[in-house]
This record gives structure tokens, sequence and C-alpha cells, in this order.
């Protein structure tokens, strides 16, 4: 799963220790496609006659509102339908609205469930999004040291917000060794991802007052060969 071309999170930034950390609240679950009434009526008409690709979009239309009214009961039924038929996208984003009560009661334990499947499966959106869960202790008990293990799966991917909760893991110390060189290369690589928003510019400030100029060198072409892999594995999809 391409999550750049697919799936927007919406990123809600919490303080936390006068520094902002990551979490999620997807009020947007897909980027909302360009579809009129005929579409709607034609993905419909495919899904309700077996066709097991559309259920999905159908859900996602719904979600939106888009070529028919918005109803997030029917968007989460759809979506459920195609996640059963195994699609992935479908999977992860019936775990966000599991999450935030989204055409359905909100169910941390399903929606935990559901990312905890992906993660294992090697999706990083969903790594992202479990490491999110044992942080915040949502459907599962507090953990850091998972936390921060799924961060770092995600990141290794090229996950772009788990290049910022990793940085902030190394930053603190939370559930790994504080690492001031490791915490300045991922967020040099977020806002690198993050092309003009840098967000972790208080970060990487704080970081270049406590680093000496050969580690920051270091970290930087560390952060540079890993954009360079990442390049290469989008490439290659």
């Amino acid at each position: 799963m391409n999550s750049k071309k697919s799936l927007i999170i919406i990123i809600i930034a919490t303080l936390l220790g006068g520094i902002f950390y990551l979490t999620f609240n997807p009020s947007e679950i897909i980027k909302k496609p360009s579809r009129d009434k005929n579409y709607f009526e034609l993905f419909k008409t495919s899904a309700e006659h077996g066709n097991t690709v559309v259920p999905y979009h159908v859900g996602l239309m719904y979600y939106h509102g888009d070529g028919t009214t918005q109803n997030y009961q029917k968007a989460f039924e759809w979506v459920k339908k195609s996640a059963e038929q195994g699609n992935a996208q479908a999977q992860h984003n019936l775990g966000f609205m599991y999450y935030h009560g989204k055409g359905t009661s909100k169910n941390y334990q399903k929606a935990f469930e559901l990312f905890k499947k992906l993660a294992e499966q090697g999706e990083a959106d969903a790594q992202y999004s479990l490491g999110l869960m044992y942080y915040h202790g949502k459907g599962t008990p507090k953990n850091m040291k998972k936390a921060f293990k799924w961060y770092k799966q995600a990141a290794e991917q090229g996950n772009t917000k788990a290049q910022y909760n990793l940085g902030a893991t190394y930053y603190f110390g939370e559930g790994t060794t504080k690492n001031y060189q490791k915490a300045y290369t991922h967020f040099l690589i977020y806002d690198y991802l993050e092309k003009e928003k840098h967000t972790a510019n208080e970060y990487l400030n704080k970081l270049e007052q406590k680093l000496t100029p050969q580690a920051i060198e270091y970290a930087q072409n560390e952060a540079e060969k890993m954009i360079q892999n990442f390049k290469r594995t989008y490439d290659d999809k």
C-alpha cells in the first residue's frame, strides 16, 4: 500500500514536555475523489453484483458525501465489507472508523486488532498507527518499548509521521535510550518529507545546541542516505 498516494491522515500535535509529539485524528480518512452521482451509482451497482474491488470506494463516497448524501453508517458498512474481503486499505481505515466512532461505536480494541494484524504483515501506515496505540494505551496497555518498535519499523519504510515520533522517542528516551544524534537524523528526514511545513524546527534547533558539529554532519549524512533509499523504493513501485 502506497500511503503517499492513497492515504491522508490528519495530524494533531499534542504538547509534551514543551515540544510537540504527533498523534492522530483522521477527520478525513482518504483523499476525497472527484466523482459525481453517475460514478457513485456505477460503483454501487458493480459492488452489489459481486465486484470485490469497488465496495471500498463506495464506502469512501458515502464517507465524503461524494456523488451521494454523506452517510457514515453506510460508509462503515461498505468499508467493513471490503475489509472482510481482504482489502488492506479498507482494513486500515476500518480501524480509524472504530477508533473515532465514525458510523459505528468507538471501539479501541477492534481498532488495535486491525492495526496489529496489518502491522505484522508489513504495512507501514498500520505500524505507525499501532505505535500510537501502544504509546497512548488505546485498546492495549501502554507500552513505550512496543511504541518505539513500531515507530521504528514504519520509519524504516519511509512513513513520514513515524520519522517525527521516532525522533521524539530518541529525544526523550522513551522506549529506548536517549540518542540526540539519531533524533536529529529522523527530524531531518521528517522535515524533508514534509517539504514546506518544517514542523520539526523546534526539535532541530534544540538539538543543534546539544550536538557537536561532527555529530550534526554525521546525522545529516545518515538522513541523506535514508532519503535516497526511500526514493529508490518508491521509484520501484
